[in-house]
């Protein structure tokens, strides 16, 4: 139940990395728990590893021990799903029912407290936040003791927190640079650190701990400075692997901006080069990263040009608003004027170009038309304004405050989550200028239906 080795390794490497592993139950000893010896050229490969999820034997115990930590309306939540699986009474009280239905259905990838909220709001009903539980949370006992150590054997740093550690190797990078190897480079040799494919290929999951019965996988992605990364979960590395792939065909094409052309120009650029380079399904290997270089460069400098001109526009039309909000403003409620303010601040921050999909800026004129004949409308009837503006504040409102701290935030539908974010602009043209026409009807009904699914309040699948 207790290994004493974790094993770091992967298909095609020269030869796994094997860390040792020491479990001791001394009480009130400063290693009482589980502790794993890294060397210094080891500890970049600690992130990998899923230290709270480390030793089998202790995961039930942490579970146990998080659970119980829930509110009584929370547990009552996880009772009622657990007897419906168990198909058998189970009360408030008894945990070890709830970890014994948890356990099995617990998401292999992310932090174990946000793996253990995400399972507790998808099919047992209680939506927490994610950052309900972390590892300081629970019993040092239960938690792995990271212990760097020299050549010979002697302690460098110990701590049981991750985030220390990283600390530790980024001082150690800063003292001596180059002296740590990146995780894949310490796989699959100096390769990696020139942007080779691992074998198998980006992407391709990597079983890459192995610890008594526990196995794990890390998931290989081409960073955007040119390196293969390796990432604990499929999500990080799908995101890295996508603007890599976007910025090395960038590379490979000699593609900038011209010189003196301004952020726009540029934000456009990388636009259009994610959007064509980094489109599914991505390249895997070089050969395909190579072909996908040569056959959307055309492509990428067509939409760059078509971006800019629009991103032009809608810079322009923006100025416009901003003047006529300023105009008007004496004349408006104090309340239409915050609004319209911060939907201006959302629809053109800094990097509008760079951050929003092609396809939805070309809305952006409509939206902005929408502004100009709101703030004309409210400035002759204030008092109106503000009636209109009751239903689309509270759609608003609710998808701020869920997106604005994520870690604060139960998990939710992000694709979900993004329509709904455009919805509530059609739905403030529907409001403000309906002459303007919307692609899709937007009302409060069709708000609410969609907001469901951003919260995952419809009616769970059966177990």
């Amino acid at each position: 139940e207790f290994p004493d080795f974790v094993e770091v390794g992967a298909p095609g490497a020269p030869r796994p990395v094997r860390l040792p592993l020491r479990y001791r139950h001394e009480p009130g000893a400063p290693d009482d728990g589980l502790t794993c010896t890294l060397r210094p050229a080891d500890a970049p490969l600690a992130p990998l590893l899923g230290g709270d999820r480390l030793v089998p034997g202790l995961l039930r115990g942490k579970v146990l021990f998080l659970l119980r930590s829930l509110p009584r309306s929370a547990l009552s939540l996880v009772a009622a799903a657990t007897a419906r699986i168990a198909d058998a009474p189970v009360r408030a009280i008894d945990t070890d029912a709830m970890a014994d239905a948890v356990l099995p259905r617990l998401p292999a990838e992310g932090p174990l407290g946000e793996a253990l909220v995400r399972i507790l709001a998808a099919r047992f009903g209680a939506r927490l936040p994610l950052g309900t539980w972390t590892e300081a949370d629970v019993p040092d006992a239960m938690r792995t003791r990271w212990r760097v150590v020299d050549a010979r054997g002697r302690e460098l740093f110990a701590t049981r927190d991750e985030a220390q550690l990283a600390e530790f190797v980024a001082e150690h990078e800063r003292l001596a640079p180059g002296s740590l190897p990146r995780p894949a480079a310490r796989l699959f040799g100096p390769g990696a650190d020139a942007g080779a494919a691992p074998p198998g290929g980006w992407l391709a999951p990597i079983p890459a701990v192995r610890a008594g019965s526990r196995r794990a996988a890390a998931f290989a992605a081409l960073a955007a400075d040119g390196r293969t990364a390796l990432f604990a979960t499929g999500r990080a590395a799908l995101a890295a692997h996508r603007a890599g792939v976007s910025a090395a065909c960038r590379r490979a094409q000699n593609m900038a901006a011209p010189p003196g052309a301004g952020p726009l120009a540029e934000q456009c650029l990388a636009r259009a080069a994610l959007e064509i380079f980094g489109a599914d399904p991505l390249p895997r290997d070089e050969t395909a990263l190579a072909a996908r270089g040569r056959a959307g460069a055309p492509r990428v400098r067509a939409l760059a040009r078509d971006l800019r001109a629009l991103a032009e526009a809608v810079d322009a039309l923006a100025r416009e608003c901003l003047d006529a909000l300023d105009e008007a403003a004496p004349h408006l409620r104090p309340e239409t004027a915050r609004d319209l303010a911060e939907q201006l601040g959302w629809l053109r921050p800094p990097d509008f170009a760079a951050a929003t999909p092609s396809l939805r800026l070309a809305e952006f004129p409509r939206y902005l038309e929408a502004v100009l004949k709101r703030v004309g409308r409210a400035r002759l009837d204030p008092p109106g304004d503000v009636r209109r503006m009751a239903p689309v504040r509270a759609a608003w409102e609710r998808y701020a405050a869920l997106v604005r701290d994520r870690t604060a935030a139960p998990p939710f539908d992000e694709a979900a989550a993004e329509r709904y974010r455009w919805l509530v602009e059609e739905f403030r043209v529907a409001t403000f200028a309906q002459a303007l026409g919307t692609p899709e009807p937007a009302s409060r009904q069709r708000l609410d239906r969609l907001w469901a699914e951003v919260v995952g309040e419809a009616r769970p699948g059966p177990f």
